[in-house]
């Protein structure tokens, strides 16, 4: 069953819920709520939840950066900072 990224969002994701949208290459990425009507009547090919695990002082060590920077934290261990991202691949 193939869903379009409206019912997704209304269905299953919460408006605080954070969403990479790629169609070839990143599109958007930022919360729910804030997703572009240009994709609203898009087709899902894929969707997906992915975890982000970075370093929280990653621009000092001179790791990669996160996928969202200014994201709010989920859950902090000691040096780390984890973010769960749902990935909507567009068909």
């Amino acid at each position: 069953m193939k869903l379009k990224v409206e019912e997704i969002k209304h269905m299953i994701l919460r408006s605080q819920d954070l969403v990479q949208i790629i169609d070839e290459k990143l599109e958007y990425s930022g919360p729910a709520f804030m997703i572009p009507w240009k994709f609203m009547g898009r087709t899902a090919k894929s969707f997906r939840a992915e975890v982000e695990t970075r370093r929280k002082d990653w621009r000092k060590a001179g790791t990669w950066a996160p996928m969202n920077p200014e994201a709010a934290v989920h859950l902090e261990l000691k040096d780390v900072v984890q973010r769960l991202y749902y990935v909507i691949t567009l068909e």
